[in-house]
């Protein structure tokens, strides 16, 4: 009933699969950080304290007050300031820190301590 697909049919059946699997990856990048939290844990890919944690920094303002301002720092990026976020509560307790309790955090070296109190204490 059916010949066989010709190469264009064939490459043609390919893009459109290819194309539905990036716009479903693009789309994830796109992803509320709640709604993640919430798949994630649907999948059993992560524990209910896990989904409780990664809830609570997607609703709090402060966390991300803090990741924006520090993020702004040279050398800061995502990872850095959310270990920085979750170090300390509040950017005035950032503002109050010490160097020592800074530079535990990890992505935290002295150039950047130094930095980033710089840039909170303006």
């Amino acid at each position: 009933m059916y010949g066989e697909p010709s190469l264009y049919e064939l490459v043609l059946i390919a893009a459109i699969i290819l194309g539905a699997t990036a716009r479903t990856y693009l789309e994830r990048d796109e992803e509320d950080p709640a709604d993640e939290a919430k798949r994630l844990y649907a999948e059993g890919q992560i524990d209910e304290p896990e989904l409780e944690r990664r809830i609570d920094e997607a609703v709090d303002d402060e966390f991300e007050r803090i990741r924006l301002i520090v993020e702004d720092v040279n050398g800061v990026g995502p990872q850095t300031s959310k270990a920085i976020a979750r170090e300390y509560a509040t950017l005035e307790d950032l503002r109050g820190t010490d160097w020592d309790r800074l530079e535990a955090v990890y992505g935290v070296g002295e150039e950047t301590a130094e930095a980033v109190l710089e840039r909170v204490r303006e």
